[in-house]
């Protein structure tokens, strides 16, 4: 998820990235997340903390609510807050694509 950060950093206005921590699998706490992470070598691994939002799920509701089995996991929401069944970042690619071609026949309007 970092490289499509990445990759798309001129459209980080159209879309979100949340990480969802399941505190059951590693740790229940900001704190020890990261003492996991560095134990673990993924923060050398990715060369940089995650640039995104992180939430730790401590009740296990939002593992619950989004079907999340496994990590990582990408579920695709659309903008009136829907789950997008096989949403993946492929799909996300693509409507991203989609939009700025829209932007872009926008700004060649107003010129």
């Amino acid at each position: 998820m970092i490289k499509f950060w990445d990759e798309h950093k001129d459209q980080q206005d159209k879309y979100a990235v949340i990480a969802v921590h399941n505190p059951h699998k590693m740790a229940r706490t900001f704190k020890a997340l990261d003492e996991q992470l560095e134990t673990r070598g993924i923060l050398k691994k990715w060369g940089q903390n995650l640039p995104f939002t992180v939430v730790i799920d401590n009740t296990g509701k939002t593992v619950e609510t989004y079907g999340i089995e496994a990590y990582p996991t990408t579920v695709l929401i659309d903008p009136e807050g829907n789950v997008v069944q096989g949403g993946n970042e492929k799909m996300l690619e693509e409507k991203l694509a989609e939009l700025k071609k829209g932007d872009e026949s926008k700004t060649e309007e107003t010129k």
